[in-house]
């Protein structure tokens, strides 16, 4: 996983999946689709709540026309019956509010107690309007209420490991398994560098550059006052040593989506101290002129050498004189560790047996080496492990000041290398109870792993012991100088002043690319290692169905997909489409709920009150037209070829519906007269035609 960056394409899976960090399989059951996809959802979803919307508004119509409905052979205003034809004939809840609002203020002072029979329908239509557009804008919320994250879903998932059958070379191991370990450790370090600084994850813009992990950093406790965690003569400080507390960190935090019986949780307590090893150090020489320092604390196992670690010794005139060009003017660093297996230092795992003053009893120990080769300080380093006071006396070597052009004093390390000394313990435990009775006691990494609790496939175990075996002395091996903070302030050969606590920066900065170790692992292991010749010979696929299953369930976040919940999308289409059955078959069922006396109102003033009875209605009571249809759904219609009413214009500030006959008569006798006679064949219908055309003229 060479790149870490937002735009990186990973394998994700889409369909419906369980997230289990919310809720359940049901809360937590997720629809992931593709950005188009889901923005073709989201739209639909839009469109079919406003729709549901307006059939609501008509169930809520008929429920109250049926409550405000009078008793039939009752006279009512003019408020009553526009209020009802609103109701009855309102196709959505804006117009039904504006309607009802109009008749409102046109009746205000002309109606009995318009306030009182009008403003709590109004009132109620409002809350409608706004219900159904906050309904509307729900939809959207479908989607991101399920947040970013998605589903890895790769063919490739395994763990690194030798492949089955693959039997590959040491050769192999050199120029295939080693480069890529290291490019992985140097992205993961990089990704810490980025996200796990103090001001990391502080904006939309660095979150966005902090994945593809669920979470951008995994925080730890610091205690920078800690107490020795070795002999404590052996240590430089009694106390102001550092110890860092992961606290525990469950497998949701890795991504990991496994239900409450899969899960799992571990812990890592890492302390560190500058070690005073005066004691334990003598010079050695190979040849008369070239003096090593040995460090004897503890003996190499692979070497079979009985000191830990030596370097050669550089005088201040040979450091002061030190070309800045040459490969010596950097920093060198070497760790060694111990990794214990029951009370012992694994042979197979370890690089020294520690001398008793370190012997690990319950976690492993690491001996981190830093020799400062050609390198000089601009100023006295007080930090203990870039201990730097000894001067060049004004050597000259290229600076100078207005004094002393080309002369300029610089500081020396005071040993040819200093020693930290870190334990490392580590711990599992079943997050569904409580740390006392579901944790593993904290031990060594190998202990910690094999004696693990709810660590149930090979998989969990390669996440709570592989990835952890990456952690410190892995991290220093593979990135070296690189792994240091104080190389961001070298140039060439010159180090600029350091704080008096530059140690635990150090060690603070190895802690964070272990934490982005454990989160990028996970994600490796899911996604496989990209690299073909890796995958041919050191990757192990899984064989039993619940690594299958957990191959298939590790998350990250992804802005590329779209994420909408379950239960809410069928929530919303299940009652919606209720509704819009409801209302659908509301008007064919009431003559059968009115039969079987489940309806106490009569439903005759509902369907007189649609637009089109209204209006056959009015034709009707002028004498025109022989009507069938006037009940129920149907549309009314006259016998074929009957005309109707006309509006008057004679007042155009008062039009009303009339007979066209009556009008016709009523403008001029001798038109209609003479227009009836001419086409007394055609029948009253074309008469009436006729009159209409007349007064048209």
């Amino acid at each position: 996983m060479a790149e870490t960056q937002a735009d990186v394409n990973y394998p994700v899976y889409t369909g419906v999946w369980t997230n289990w960090a919310r809720g359940g399989r049901i809360k937590g059951s997720t629809i992931t689709l593709t950005h188009h996809d889901g923005a073709l959802l989201t739209a639909f979803l839009a469109v079919f709540i406003a729709f549901t919307g307006s059939k609501l508004w008509r169930v809520v119509c008929f429920g109250l026309f049926q409550f405000l409905q009078s008793r039939p052979g009752i006279s009512q205003d003019g408020l009553y019956h526009q209020r009802q034809a609103v109701l009855r004939n309102a196709t959505d809840e804006k117009i039904g509010f504006l309607s009802l609002l109009r008749i409102l203020l046109a009746w205000r002072r002309r109606a009995r107690r318009p306030f009182f029979r009008m403003i709590p329908i109004v009132a109620l239509s409002l809350l409608l309007v706004i219900a159904i557009t906050v309904a509307s804008l729900f939809s959207s919320q479908i989607s991101s209420v399920m947040g970013n994250e998605v589903l890895i879903s790769s063919p490739d998932c395994g763990i690194p490991g030798e492949t089955l059958g693959a039997n590959p070379t040491y050769e192999q191991g050199s120029t295939i398994f080693n480069p890529w370990t290291t490019e992985q450790l140097t992205s993961w370090a990089n990704y810490a560098q980025r996200c796990y600084s103090s001001t990391s994850g502080s904006s939309p813009t660095s979150r966005n550059s902090c994945v593809p992990f669920v979470k951008a950093r995994l925080s730890s406790s610091i205690d920078r006052n800690a107490s020795c965690p070795f002999d404590e003569e052996l240590c430089r400080y009694k106390n102001g040593n550092i110890k860092i507390d992961s606290g525990y960190i469950d497998s949701q935090d890795l991504g990991l989506n496994l239900p409450a019986n899969l899960r799992f949780s571990f812990r890592k307590v890492l302390q560190c101290a500058p070690l005073a090893s005066e004691n334990y150090q003598k010079t050695v020489y190979y040849s008369q002129e070239k003096p090593y320092t040995r460090y004897f604390l503890g003996s190499q196992i692979h070497r079979g050498l009985p000191f830990t670690y030596e370097v050669e010794q550089q005088s201040a005139e040979e450091l002061a004189w030190q070309n800045a060009s040459t490969a010596l003017a950097d920093y060198g660093i070497q760790s060694l560790a111990c990794l214990i297996n029951n009370g012992t230092c694994d042979p197979f795992k370890s690089a020294f047996v520690p001398i008793k003053e370190l012997a690990p009893t319950d976690g492993d120990v690491t001996l981190i080496f830093l020799s400062a080769n050609g390198i000089r300080y601009t100023n006295a380093t007080d930090d203990s492990w870039y201990a730097a006071h000894r001067t060049t006396n004004g050597i000259v070597n290229g600076f100078g000041n207005d004094l002393n052009p080309g002369s300029i004093d610089y500081f020396l390390p005071d040993q040819p290398a200093s020693v930290l000394g870190c334990k490392e313990q580590y711990q599992t435990c079943d997050p569904t109870l409580p740390p006392a009775q579901g944790c593993s006691p904290l031990d060594g990494v190998q202990n910690s792993a094999l004696n693990g609790v709810n660590l149930k496939t090979e998989r969990e175990m390669a996440i709570a012991w592989g990835a952890v075996n990456w952690a410190m002395k892995s991290v220093l091996n593979a990135l070296r100088s690189n792994a240091l903070l104080a190389r961001l302030s070298l140039l060439n050969d010159v180090q600029s002043p350091l704080p008096t606590n530059q140690w635990q920066l150090e060690v603070e900065n190895w802690h964070n690319i272990t934490m982005a170790i454990f989160q990028g692992a996970v994600i490796q292991d899911a996604i496989g290692p990209g690299n073909p010749d890796m995958l041919k010979y050191f990757w192990t696929k899984p064989s039993s169905d619940l690594e299958k299953y957990i191959c298939k369930n590790q998350k990250i976040i992804s802005t590329t997909y779209t994420n909408f919940s379950t239960m809410w999308l069928v929530i919303v289409l299940v009652l919606g489409s209720l509704i819009i059955t409801i209302e659908q078959t509301l008007e064919t069922s009431l003559p059968w709920l009115e039969r079987h006396n489940i309806i106490k109102t009569s439903t005759t003033e509902w369907f007189g009150n649609d637009t089109l009875q209204l209006q056959r209605m009015a034709h009707e009571e002028l004498g025109l037209g022989d009507w069938e249809g006037c009940r129920g759904k149907a549309i009314p219609v006259t016998k074929t070829g009957q005309l109707l009413g006309t509006f008057s214009i004679a007042d155009s500030e008062h039009p009303k519906l009339v007979n066209p006959s009556l009008l016709a008569e009523s403008l001029s006798p001798s038109v209609t007269k003479s227009t009836v006679s001419s086409d007394d064949k055609a029948g009253t219908a074309g008469g009436k035609e006729i009159a209409v055309k007349a007064l048209s003229a």
